[in-house]
């Protein structure tokens, strides 16, 4: 009888302090809650993490960066930009946020141009940026438009039939144009019939697609931008040697094989037009356009390049074709086959990246930095109806990037949100389904049962 107690005794301690163990342990965790925060992202691809390209942004920005948040006191609002903005202060620990409550400060915030609740005002070396939606893309664009010093003029060639950077035609690049702007770029149309020089202060020419032949005096201002160290990207199609003068390539020192690029590894895409070349991973060449680039990009009707011999310019492939490729010179009207005696065989070359001592300072910058020169045997892959598909519009950004020496932006991505759906397989429920409903009762049963048999027997 004594044992019994002294047993029943000890199991009583036992209990209380096992008890108190737990409750030592959980006040434990919500003091170093408090303390500290760990946050573990298990998106796809990390998509909650700053990118390595947004932290070597971020730590290429000097000196302080300041960001004011307009919102009202909601502290549901205000804690979730505070932990927003918390990963960047990480990087950056000079970052400031600061709260202005649009409530009590109306004129401030009529005068700034206001318009959402939470909006973000980006200031750096009295440079201000707007954010009014709140995703890595959008603030690291931000940061990178208010961290430059300098205006970046996209000037772009028309008058000819050209594609527009502006327009919005399946064959225009109004959409590339749009994203360039969200990196801080100005779009101009240049019509060189009506404006005899090419402004100095253009920081990138395009030319993507003329045609009708450029006049005499329209050549001579595209000649004498390049002679004098401007930066050039040159969109080539089939057929456009037409409406270009051969003092183009010739000042290139690169020529344009007449004729389309066939590539029987379209029917991957699951399309059966042999025009569309695919470049993959294993084609891209080591450039620091490229760097950490692996996404796949497609060239609807593209031409060949043929690099040649230069003194002058340090050339460098980007993109290059597999074996199974050729350029189709006897037109595509019937069904095209490959001629060893009339077409020019794979691997074929569809991008170059030029670049030269500058040869004059007029240019804003030029004395500085070498001239660059981007050729793509194709203006279709960054057009408003390619441009989405698969790694069109990040190579485009790169090769913008590269042509105004913003290096610093080349891997800044353009991301979009993978995990904005849960999908979960039909199998996975069903196992979730048989384990609360059946296995999750059948379990405290049989607990239960087996705490009343013990319980019965100790009696």
């Amino acid at each position: 009888m004594y044992g019994a107690a002294k047993t029943r005794q000890e199991k009583i301690r036992l209990s209380w302090a096992l008890l108190l163990a737990i409750v030592s342990v959980i006040s434990a965790l919500f003091w170093l809650s408090s303390k500290y925060v760990f946050i573990y992202d298990m998106t796809h691809n990390n998509m909650r993490s700053l990118s390595a390209a947004s932290i070597n942004l971020l730590n290429q920005v000097d000196g302080p960066l300041s960001i004011t948040a307009y919102a009202r006191e909601d502290n549901q609002l205000r804690d979730a930009i505070r932990q927003f903005i918390g990963g960047y202060q990480e990087i950056k620990p000079d970052l400031q946020l600061d709260f202005v409550n649009t409530d009590t400060a109306p004129d401030e915030v009529r005068a700034l141009g206001i318009r959402v609740n939470g909006e973000l005002v980006l200031e750096y070396q009295n440079r201000t940026e707007h954010v009014r939606y709140a995703d890595e893309k959008t603030l690291i664009n931000a940061i990178a438009r208010v961290s430059q010093d300098s205006q970046n003029w996209i000037a772009y060639i028309t008058g000819h039939g050209e594609r527009d950077m502006l327009g919005r035609a399946n064959h225009d690049l109004g959409s590339f144009g749009a994203r360039l702007k969200d990196r801080g770029y100005n779009i101009q149309p240049i019509n060189l019939s009506e404006v005899p020089d090419i402004p100095i202060n253009t920081t990138v020419l395009v030319i993507s697609g003329p045609r009708i032949p450029l006049l005499e005096q329209e050549t001579s201002s595209l000649l004498a931008y390049l002679q004098r160290g401007g930066n050039l990207l040159w969109l080539v199609d089939p057929g456009d040697m037409n409406f270009i003068t051969a003092e183009l390539p010739e000042l290139l020192e690169i020529d344009i094989a007449e004729g389309t690029v066939i590539d029987t590894a379209s029917e991957l895409l699951g399309t059966d037009d042999p025009t569309i070349a695919v470049i993959t991973d294993s084609l891209y060449t080591p450039h620091p356009l490229l760097a950490n680039f692996s996404y796949t990009t497609i060239y609807p009707h593209a031409a060949a390049l043929l690099p040649g011999d230069s003194a002058v310019w340090t050339s460098s492939p980007l993109l290059m074709t597999g074996n199974q490729t050729w350029v189709e010179s006897s037109g595509l009207e019937n069904e095209v086959s490959f001629d060893p005696s009339s077409d020019l065989q794979g691997p074929l070359t569809l991008g170059m990246a030029l670049s030269r001592d500058s040869i004059s300072n007029n240019l804003s910058g030029a004395s500085e930095k070498r001239q660059r020169v981007v050729v793509i045997g194709d203006g279709d892959f960054l057009s408003n109806t390619y441009l989405e598909n698969s790694g069109n519009l990040e190579l485009g950004m790169r090769i913008i990037s590269w042509l105004s020496h913003r290096d610093n932006l080349i891997e800044v991505p353009i991301r979009t949100v993978s995990d904005s759906s849960l999908t979960v397989p039909r199998y996975y429920i069903g196992a979730a389904g048989i384990f609360f409903l059946i296995v999750m009762p059948l379990l405290s049963i049989s607990i239960a049962a087996s705490l009343w048999r013990h319980r019965r027997r100790a009696r």
